[in-house]
């Protein structure tokens, strides 16, 4: 399990889940602990606490890495606009590229693929597709999964996605987790990430809520986390203490 803190420097690691032995390969926060974040936090806890918290994490750190995001242009643009944008990041090799996902509705979802395809067939960049679920129906979901698996898109950010204004949400997905655990159960040729919030979800009462949201994530079948982007250091590093604290095995 393996967490990606967004906009941040990373480090390529192996984890092994402790519960299968199960090697992931993905780039992670880098030295975390000789940074002192960690190291800082635990002080505070008493010893059983720390004892625990170095009990449910196992890493091996190899090298720095660190990747993009890419959004596709609004259906008004032709999708080569973004082309010369992929040219340029190519250059810089990211680890992956991640590509986000028009809510149900908005019609991009053709270029994410796309985007996705081009990344790895022309470039040779890992793509990370985003796929939101709040406005799509499982046989819509169906089918895009479908569509990744034939043009080769193994990696999938499993998301609830934003409301959208005018549009009804559908009932299969409440949550990125029921996303998550469903296409667990239909194929287990993706290698699924799931979102993570160090500074708390805007929607979560308080960070014991969206902690507890998180593992479900993890125990529906996400096999890595990326972080939200946030401004303090200091509440990443409590995060990183927390989450092996909740029976969460991550890789830092």
């Amino acid at each position: 399990m393996g967490l990606v803190p967004a906009g941040c420097r990373l480090t390529r690691i192996t984890a092994i889940e402790k519960t299968d032995t199960k090697r992931y390969d993905f780039p992670v926060y880098p030295n975390a602990e000789s940074c002192g974040i960690i190291e800082r936090v635990l002080s505070a806890q008493p010893a059983a606490v720390r004892n625990k918290y170095y009990e449910n994490r196992i890493t091996v750190c190899r090298k720095n890495g660190f990747s993009f995001e890419i959004f596709p242009p609004k259906k008004t643009s032709p999708i080569e606009t973004v082309y010369d944008t992929l040219e340029a990041l190519q250059g810089l090799h990211p680890d992956f590229i991640s590509v986000t996902f028009g809510a149900g509705g908005s019609g991009n979802g053709e270029n994410t693929l796309a985007i996705a395809r081009r990344l790895k067939e022309r470039y040779g960049v890992l793509p990370m597709a985003h796929l939101p679920c709040i406005h799509y129906a499982k046989a819509q979901i169906d089918q895009i999964l479908e569509q990744f698996q034939e043009n080769g898109i193994e990696n999938i950010l499993a998301l609830r996605g934003d409301r959208v204004e005018g549009l009804t949400p559908t009932t299969d997905f409440d949550h990125a987790a029921d996303l998550i655990r469903y296409i667990r159960s239909k194929t287990g040729s993706f290698d699924i990430a799931g979102a993570c919030y160090p500074e708390c979800h805007p929607e979560a009462p308080n960070m014991d809520t969206d902690i507890r949201h998180l593992k479900e994530k993890v125990d529906a079948g996400a096999s890595h986390l990326i972080s939200q982007l946030f401004f303090d250091n200091n509440d990443f590093g409590s995060y990183l203490v927390e989450i092996p604290l909740d029976g969460i095995v991550t890789g830092f």
